[in-house]
């Protein structure tokens, strides 16, 4: 005897690559799709280092990153889970959501520039969300001083790599996404850099948990 159930939906995060998997089973199949996330720069000034806060039009950032942390982020079934800003509010307070899944990679060192993190991340691959829930993603660039090759590759962390502990000298860049439902749309990651400001401090905040 033998009985199958209806096919359920899920999506797994890829940095910045696109493909479909199917998980077929004996009694249940489960459709895997990948979804993409996107780096993107909406601030209109160029990326600067952060002693160029107060300057309209910074020099272009000439520092260097070589490990990057990758949080995924569950947001609470609140109304303020739904407001544009929870994720930046969930980055900054660790208020509001909970870490789901949290990864290093490791490699050598090159330009801290919102086009070079989108490079390093390419191809990444994260965990599985489920449908009805909301998620925010969050990724931090840093520097280590790291001599490791490229590509960056999955590595093991050190607590003073993780905020609130991380040194905002150490930061490079931020980036975090608004609220997402899993779905057929990108993840789009806002790249936040030193020269900004307060929105750089708090997109590097909590959570710890």
């Amino acid at each position: 005897m033998s009985s199958t159930s209806p096919e359920r939906s899920r999506v797994s995060v890829l940095l910045l690559a696109a493909v479909l998997l199917a998980l077929g089973g004996a009694c249940t199949r489960v459709k895997i799709e990948d979804t993409q996330a996107e780096f993107i720069r909406s601030h209109p000034r160029t990326c600067g280092d952060a002693d160029q806060v107060s300057v309209s039009e910074p020099a272009p950032a000439t520092r260097t990153m070589d490990t990057f942390m990758v949080e995924l982020l569950e947001l609470d079934h609140t109304a303020a889970g739904r407001e544009p800003d929870a994720c930046a509010h969930c980055a900054s307070t660790g208020q509001g959501c909970r870490v789901m899944l949290r990864n290093f990679y490791c490699g050598g060192p090159t330009t801290a520039l919102p086009k070079q993190l989108q490079t390093m991340m390419s191809g990444t691959r994260l965990g599985v969300l489920d449908y009805g829930e909301l998620y925010c993603l969050r990724v931090i660039a840093l520097d280590r001083s790291s001599l490791q090759g490229d590509p960056p590759r999955s590595c093991d962390c050190s607590d003073s790599w993780i905020p609130p502990a991380l040194p905002s000298d150490q930061a490079r860049l931020c980036a975090v996404s608004s609220p997402y439902s899993a779905g057929p749309l990108n993840f789009m990651l806002d790249v936040q850099c030193p020269s900004d400001g307060s929105s750089f401090t708090s997109c590097i905040g909590a959570p710890a948990m």
